[in-house]
């Protein structure tokens, strides 16, 4: 496991996290408010918090659907909304993510086009709230809500420059290589990222369709030498898939070699391996990645779902295959969103 390493970009971060921090309080002090008061500050950090995600989320939103994009998955804070999941609206107290959003291409088009105006979207949602909740803070800072009111406004107000600090980490390419504006550099500045956005989303067109991997054209999952990691990754996977699924074993090995040598924690791709590595019948790599399924016993996710019953394969443990076989089947049959993976899927199931 690699460890985080202090960069200059997120000893910045720190910095310009401390400067709000600072700021906050001096904006405390100045409401004149007593000090029993303070206790606004916790409401105020949340609110601040909420609010700049939930603007964030809504200008991707907004921007995807006018792009040529479904949203058919989205998530803000305890609450999701999935249009084609078991349960359309879910809430959960426990997220990875304060905000999320899937989507897919409803049409064909110059797909890295639209994905630079979804990324835009996040940009004027965050950059719109920075303006909105900043304002009102200078107002009350100017007594403009009365002499009763504007102190209270100022101390619920004080972490507002946290939006700003927000704009500012998501915007500048510098802090990360995977924030909004790190990744419309890239795509304005680098033709391979372009062309690999492309093939991706037409890949996922394809299997929106109802088209397995074996039978998209091999071309979709060539990837350039200078494309970023996370898109690099997932043309690897999909490439993998349609290697295991036309049963080309040299190029699967060789891609499950690549797969394998990432530092990633995504449950899909340990998954994706460990069905493979149980088809290999190698123990070794079969034992590092089940370990997975000893915290993700999820049912949602086909090659989850999956790489669970060929663990229990591996294991013996014949009860659970002959139960959960039928109803892996069952959902593979009835998946409404991408047809194309859930007949891959099912081929795979029956492989076992």
């Amino acid at each position: 496991m690699k460890t985080k390493k202090l960069t200059p970009q997120l000893l910045l971060s720190f910095v310009l996290l401390a400067v709000v921090g600072a700021t906050c309080g001096a904006v405390a002090y100045l409401s004149g408010v007593k000090p029993i008061y303070y206790f606004i500050l916790v409401a105020s950090v949340f609110l601040t918090v909420q609010l700049t995600a939930l603007f964030h989320e809504f200008g991707h939103y907004i921007a995807t659907k006018n792009s040529g994009f479904e949203v058919y998955y989205f998530k803000f804070s305890c609450f999701t909304v999935d249009k084609y999941g078991r349960k359309k609206f879910k809430i959960s107290l426990f997220n990875k993510h304060l905000g999320e959003m899937r989507f897919y291409p409803k049409a064909e088009g110059r797909y890295s086009k639209n994905l630079e105006k979804s990324l835009r979207g996040g940009l004027i949602g965050n950059l719109l709230i920075a303006f909105i909740l900043n304002v009102c803070l200078i107002l009350a800072l100017l007594g403009v809500f009365g002499k009763t009111a504007s102190p209270y406004f100022v101390i619920s107000l004080a972490f507002s420059p946290y939006a700003v600090y927000a704009y500012i980490i998501n915007a500048i390419p510098w802090f990360h290589p995977l924030s909004d504006g790190a990744q419309i550099k890239r795509l304005k500045e680098n033709e391979e990222e372009r062309q690999a956005v492309d093939n991706l989303y037409a890949i996922q067109k394809c299997l929106f369709d109802g088209k397995t991997y074996q039978e998209i054209p091999k071309g979709y999952f060539s990837v350039g030498k200078s494309v970023s990691e996370e898109l690099k990754t997932f043309l690897t996977l999909y490439s993998f898939r349609r290697a295991v699924e036309t049963e080309d074993e040299e190029s699967a090995e060789a891609l499950a070699s690549v797969l394998d040598g990432q530092n990633h924690s995504d449950d899909e791709i340990c998954c994706e391996l460990l069905y493979w590595y149980v088809l290999k019948n190698d123990g070794q790599k079969i034992e590092e990645y089940s370990s997975i399924l000893s915290f993700n016993g999820s049912t949602d996710n086909l090659t989850v779902f999956r790489g669970m019953i060929a663990f229990a394969r591996y294991r013996g443990d014949e009860n659970y295959v002959k139960v959960a076989t039928p109803t892996a089947i069952k959902l593979c049959r009835e998946e409404k969103l991408c047809k194309g993976d859930a007949l891959y899927n099912l081929k795979l199931i029956k492989r076992l």
